[in-house]
């Protein structure tokens, strides 16, 4: 990583004035690779002026200097480090080192411990760096020219020794930079499909060019991203920065090189990380293998998208893939390809089967041919999400889902306490939670909330495809409302009624509960895996268990009525009332009342039966006064009553509307006679309770518990204890 530079003020200024950004502006368009010819220009500019310092030293000819490194492979940017092999007199090379550190430009050097084999007492990597070298006398070029030539009589064993070197520098590597900041601020050296992967691919196509034969477009991809990261890095070490492309320099340096929108300069890395780390893998597993099975591989036939498809089938192997970008590449996307879409269609969903082979579907996503199924997917390639959140881009992201579904299928206990929701599932369920995964963050980048520009692409692909009306409305439902739950869950009152009924108003029912519930969790999981916790996976499947609970949905279904018959009543008052009321009383009769009291009307008490055979009386007042329970639960008890269920309404607009469930002997006629009448039929028992605890205290309510045997005329002495001593009940 660059902390310093070797110009000097002078040369820093002459350096900027210099490093000029392309006539066109990067697009990932291998053949237009000499818009970048820049980067190299200034890293030649820049090893001339290096050069120059060290040439104005007595000993240089005697020193016998090789530049190796990202100086010996003209890559040199303002803060790279100077890698020098001297091999001549030891009191100049003394000397060189003295002086250049007076000046203060850091060297990192060494001379080789045994002359005559420089290979002793260093790694495989260093030993390569002398097939780039570039020395600067005569002495040196001779020198090295024979080292080279010892190696190379070694060749064969030499080569398997650094692959197995370059696989273990990079497997460290790729841990050690595999986080969410880099994936954010990805580090251009070191980072994943970085300078480092991408000139360790070349050092192995220098040493096994016979498994490279034919492909040609790989290391054009290769060259250019190597022009664009080194312009890149140039810049930003002309700029003070370090290797690691920070959010504070990603805007400069997007405008500097002519884009619009920072996200699209970032979509523009981003495709070329993940370009050279898929094929520095490629060249990194083309090594391993043997020359019969590159030859197999190579009369297999990709001409035509369906014998891509058949290939990824059979074969997903990263060389398939490989061998299938190069044919995307060709054809432009197969965009003239005979393949009608129905036949695409049925393609897609043997790859996006929930029972199918997980490589095969990475295959599809790693081989770029879900572009050519899906042309909105390049929309979203390399498009990063800035915030702390989202780990991935938006297309990895996707790739991510589409693989979490079928973990979660395989493993449900992944969900915890959630896994109960997918008993029952089959395997329609599980293709459309694959379905929603692919297409539920699709719409990113475009106009319009993404997951409304995400349905609409589920609709006109579908309708394509010639998939079912039901599958694509399923999947389409899930598309549009995939943020709902973990909004309801996770930033509102999971616990409000008014929650409720908002996501029962967007089709939060049934079966679409535990699919919507689900999805949830794997979008949560595929977006950051360190995002998903207990805290989440409980209050999910606490609101799911709620919105399941049957009478939640009949007193949704009950306000909706009340919407149609455009009867205007305070939602307060509705979502106030017990489902189990909602539930026993006839609605016609629910909606006459309201219509009557919002008309301005009083209601006289009402005595009717359920659809249980159960009793049932209204008492209805406009204003509220201390004492009305009192007064109701009197005149029930004292008419021979026995209340077993009580339900307290008050509300400003609509006044007391209380319903008691009682137990009596008398006829229904009678009784409601008497009720208008206010007549007494039994005198006042006296009740006594065992215990009265007070449960909880706040500013707003106490609640206090009554417990006793059963026996006629409890609620009436609670009420009453409670009146007397001025307490109002709720």
């Amino acid at each position: 990583m660059a902390t310093r530079t070797f110009l000097n003020k002078e040369e820093l200024v002459q350096a900027s004035q210099m490093l000029l950004p392309p006539m066109t502006r990067p697009n990932g368009l291998v053949q237009q690779d000499n818009s970048l010819q820049t980067a190299l220009d200034f890293s030649s500019w820049l090893s001339l002026t290096v050069e120059k310092h060290f040439r104005e030293l007595p000993g240089w000819e005697e020193a016998a200097p090789i530049a190796i490194g990202s100086w010996g492979r003209g890559e040199l940017a303002p803060g790279s480090d100077l890698d020098v092999i001297f091999c001549g007199e030891i009191s100049a090379i003394e000397a060189i080192v003295n002086a250049m550190s007076q000046r203060g430009i850091k060297l990192r050097y060494r001379v080789p411990e045994v002359p005559m084999d420089w290979s002793k007492g260093v790694d495989e990597l260093e030993i390569n760096a002398l097939f780039s070298a570039k020395p600067f006398t005569q002495l040196a070029a001779d020198k090295l020219q024979k080292q080279k030539e010892i190696l190379l009589s070694q060749k064969t064993q030499f080569r398997q020794k650094l692959l197995r070197a370059l696989l273990k520098e990079r497997k460290l590597r790729t841990k050690r930079y595999d986080s969410i900041s880099n994936f954010l601020e990805p580090n251009l050296k070191y980072g994943s499909g970085g300078l480092r992967d991408l000139h360790q691919a070349l050092i192995l196509h220098f040493w096994f060019p016979e498994r490279f034969v034919d492909h040609d477009y790989m290391f054009k991809v290769f060259h250019y991203y190597k022009c664009f990261f080194l312009l890149l890095r140039q810049k930003l070490h002309l700029e003070h920065s370090h290797d690691i492309l920070s959010a504070s320099d990603q805007l400069d340096l997007s405008r500097w090189l002519g884009f619009e929108r920072i996200r699209d300069f970032m979509a523009e890395v981003q495709k070329g990380l993940s370009s050279v780390s898929f094929y520095s893998d490629w060249v990194a597993e083309r090594c391993h293998l043997p020359m019969t099975r590159i030859q197999q591989l190579s009369r297999v036939k990709t001409n035509h998208l369906s014998e891509c498809l058949s290939l990824l089938r059979k074969e997903s192997s990263l060389q398939s893939q490989a061998q299938i970008r190069q044919k995307i590449y060709l054809t432009d996307g197969f965009k003239k390809d005979k393949l009608s879409q129905s036949q695409r269609g049925e393609w897609l969903k043997k790859f996006m089967d929930i029972k199918q082979e997980e490589q095969k579907t990475l295959a599809l996503f790693r081989s770029h041919l879900i572009s050519s199924l899906i042309p909105h997917f390049k929309n979203v390639i390399g498009l990063v999400q800035h915030d702390q959140y989202h780990r991935f881009s938006v297309d990895a992201h996707l790739l991510q889902a589409v693989r979490e579904v079928q973990k979660v299928y395989e493993k449900p206990a992944l969900l915890g306490r959630l896994s109960v929701l997918s008993k029952n599932f089959k395997k329609e369920d599980w293709n459309v939670l694959r379905f929603a995964a692919l297409y539920h963050d699709l719409g990113k980048g475009q106009n319009g909330p993404h997951e409304k520009v995400g349905a609409d692409y589920v609709y006109e692909d579908f309708k394509r495809f010639s998939f079912s009306k039901e599958f694509t409305e399923e999947v389409a439902w899930l598309v549009e409302n995939h943020l709902i739950l973990s909004i309801a869950a996770f930033r509102k009152n999971p616990l409000s009624p008014q929650t409720w009924n908002e996501l029962f108003q967007k089709g939060v029912r049934g079966e679409r509960i535990n699919l919507l519930t689900l999805f949830t969790a794997i979008d949560i999981r595929a977006t950051n895996p360190e995002a998903w916790n207990s805290w989440k996976e409980n209050l999910l499947f606490d609101l799911a268990k709620t919105l399941k609970d049957p009478s939640q949905e009949r007193q949704f279904d009950f306000s909706e009525k009340l919407k149609k018959r455009q009867i205007e009543i305070s939602p307060p008052f509705v979502e106030q009332l017990d489902p189990n009321l909602i539930d026993e009383i006839p609605h016609q009769r629910l909606i006459q009342d309201f219509t009557e009291i919002l008309a301005g009307k009083e209601l006289k008490p009402l005595v009717l039966k359920d659809k249980s055979n159960r009793v049932w009386i209204r008492f209805h007042k406009k204003q509220d006064q201390k004492g009305l329970l009192l007064s109701f639960t009197q005149s029930l008890t004292h008419l021979g009553c026995n209340i077993r269920q009580a339900f307290i309404h008050t509300h400003d607009q609509m006044g007391v509307y209380d319903w008691f469930c009682v137990k009596t002997k008398k006829n229904l006629p009678l009784l409601r006679k008497q009720l208008l009448h206010n007549i007494s039929a039994v005198p006042q028992q006296d009740c006594f309770f065992s215990q009265i605890d007070l449960i909880s205290v706040t500013e707003e309510e106490w609640v206090i518990s009554f417990r006793a045997l059963d026996k006629k005329g409890l609620l009436l002495t609670a009420i009453q204890a409670l009146y007397h001593h001025d307490l109002e009940i709720r």
